[in-house]
Order: C-alpha cells, then structure tokens, then sequence
C-alpha cells in the first residue's frame, strides 16, 4: 500500500460508472452503446430495438452464474466500457443465484427476496462495479423508471424493488436522467424535485441527444467521460498550482522583517496568477505579519510603513 499526495494523483484514466433512468422506448440503451468501444450485456433481451447501425457487440446471459463467469473469464481486451442492460433485468437474474446461496435470502411465502436478500444484491452490485473497475472498464448501469405520487408532483424512481431504489446512486460516479421534453430528448445529471441525478466534476445540469437520422455519429457518453476525466485531472493540476504559490509566497511572509521585505513580498502577491482564493489568503497572511512586525499598510502610498 503507498500513500499518494492530491498533488500526485493521476484521474487521467478513472473508470466511470454511469446510472441511466428513463421511461421506456426512450433510448436509453442507444445512448448507453455512444460510450467508448462498448460490450452491452443484454439480461433484457431488448438489443433488437437497437437500430442495427448502432448496434455493438452484445453478450447474453441466462443465469448469473454466468455472467459472472463470463466477465472473469473471458478476454474483454477490445472493450473499454460494459453495459448492464437493465438494472431491474439483473436483479431478477441473481435473485435465484442468492437464493441458492442462502435460503434467508428468500421470503419465507415466495421466491421474492427477503430483507437479507436485498442487503445481499447491494454486495453483489458493489462487487460487480468492483469487478469493471478492476479490469479497468467503465460502467453503465440502464435502468427502467417508475412513477409515483409526492402530493401534486409526479416523481420518478429506479423500477427496482427494496431501497435499491435509493442505494443504487451512492455506489455510481454519474447519473442522468433521460427523458423526451417537447420534440427533443435531454439528459439531466441535476437533480430535481421529480427525480434523482448525480452529477461531477463539469458534468451537470441538462445536455441534449442528438437525432442521430442519417447515420450520425454516436459518441455523446464517450465526450462526457472523456470531458469527465480532463476536468478532474484539471481540478489536481489547479491544487497543485494553488499550493506551489501558496508554499512559495508563505516563505517570503515568515522570512519578511522590513518594511522593504513586505513590500517586495505584496508586488509578487498583486502580480502573481491566482488559484482559488490564494490572493485573499496571502493577503491575510502578509497583513498579519505587518502587524507584528509593527509596520501598516498606506492606502495613499499603497505599501507597508512604520506604524
């Protein structure tokens, strides 16, 4: 295990695990396949609604047994991005497969989940984003929406049972929901008072999708992942500038003892290139050290002197 510094750390290439919600026919698994080099895991049997120029490799399971075997040992060299197709799909899947493992997973009238079971398909979700992270994969995770009633305001959550409905956006980086406003379909990474969203580092707010009629390319996931990454990396480059000036400029302050010093310290501040609020922090930092120096800042003369 080895300690990495923030100014250290490399996001170049995080994986991303991304939550699509929407109603159904919205195209949510069209959208899903405009990721880079995608693998769709098809538990819905639903590719054929695909449009065949945007269809990708697709792998279909029948039991979770096998996926999960398949995911460990197959060569997933040539994809970058797997595609759970859907949420609710994938839970009826390993439902059996829990059940197998442990009858306290089921309820005791009926081969639904029990209380137990449902704690069991978290672990086995947050294993399976484990298991994409570790082989170096992004993850989008498509699930069905369903309506329900908040006083007047209609809401939309996840068509999975259980809190899965609720737990399901602690475990992913993004999640957008999609759905058709007016003639234009949008995703939404903020949430609102109608349903949840998560959205990160420059990836908020509404974006629209496309009409991809004639062929166009389809590639929008695939510029927000990437855009995804560089705003992150950007964020630990900033830091890092932000806390080099700050060292360098603290310094100077602390070695200050004349009024010369402080002067020749407050020019550096006024013409350096600011990060975040360095300017007002080495602001406070140098008048402090004015102050016990005895010196005062001169708005006329605009530098310190003697008080």
């Amino acid at each position: 295990m080895s300690i990495v510094k923030p100014d250290e750390m490399n996001f170049s290439n995080k994986n991303i695990v991304l939550l699509i919600e929407g109603k159904h026919g919205v195209g949510k698994t069209t959208l899903a396949l405009s990721s880079k080099k995608p693998l769709l895991i098809d538990i819905e049997s639903g590719v054929d609604r695909v449009d065949a120029y945007y269809r990708k490799d697709t792998l279909v399971c029948d039991t979770w047994d096998q996926l999960l075997s398949d995911l460990e040992n197959k060569d997933l060299s040539a994809y970058d991005t797997l595609i759970v197709d859907t949420l609710g799909s994938a839970v009826d899947l390993m439902t059996p497969y829990l059940i197998n493992q442990n009858p306290k997973f089921k309820q005791d009238t009926s081969n639904q989940l029990s209380m137990k079971g449902w704690g069991a398909v978290k672990v086995e979700l947050k294993n399976l984003i484990k298991t994409c992270r570790d082989k170096k994969k992004d993850l989008i995770i498509i699930t069905h929406c369903k309506s329900d009633k908040d006083g007047e305001t209609t809401i939309y959550v996840p068509d999975v049972g259980g809190s899965m409905k609720d737990d399901v956006f602690n475990d992913v980086d993004l999640a957008c929901f999609m759905e058709t406003v007016g003639n234009k379909r949008t995703i939404n990474f903020s949430p609102t008072d109608r349903f949840s969203a998560k959205g990160n580092h420059g990836i908020v707010g509404i974006y629209e999708i496309k009409n991809l009629e004639n062929h166009k390319s389809n590639d929008i996931i695939a510029s927000l992942f990437e855009q995804y990454r560089d705003e992150l990396q950007d964020e630990v480059d900033l830091n890092k500038k932000y806390n080099e000036l700050m060292t360098a400029i603290t310094d100077k302050i602390i070695a200050s003892k004349t009024a010369e010093d402080l002067n020749s310290v407050l020019a550096e501040i006024l013409s350096a290139t600011h990060f975040y609020s360095s300017k007002e922090e080495l602001g406070y930092r140098i008048n402090a050290k004015a102050k016990d120096l005895g010196f005062k800042y001169d708005k006329t003369a605009k530098s310190y002197v003697k008080q």
